[in-house]
């Protein structure tokens, strides 16, 4: 791929991702299969999901991993695993209290009659 700015290829649809530009719808889908096939563990790259990203499945590797995904190899394979997705924990919850300058904070200090 040609070193041209990242707003070109905004301007055309498209995400740099692993060195591809590759078109946001195609993005998204591929992002969702890749999510549903995290779900149960690893998983293999194929012909399928090459094909979601317009890329050859050589390259697809590249793709995946810029996406958050962990490579690893055994013998001739290459498994993707995902990354455990956090959840967010309400402050309450961790024990934390609201920062004093937050508006938020600053309504609690309000008395109504």
């Amino acid at each position: 791929m040609p070193r041209l700015p990242g707003s070109f290829y905004t301007a055309i649809g498209r995400r740099v991702v692993g060195g591809w530009g590759v078109r946001a719808d195609r993005l998204e889908r591929l992002a969702a299969a890749l999510r549903q096939r995290a779900r149960s563990g690893r998983f293999a790259a194929d012909a399928e999901l090459a094909a979601i990203a317009g890329v050859a499945i050589g390259e697809l590797r590249r793709v995946v991993t810029a996406l958050g995904y962990r490579a690893v190899i055994e013998g001739e394979q290459v498994f993707f695993i995902g990354r455990p997705r956090r959840r967010d924990v309400p402050e309450k919850i961790r024990g934390r209290t609201p920062r004093d300058g937050h508006p938020f904070a600053k309504l609690k200090e309000l008395n109504f009659a």
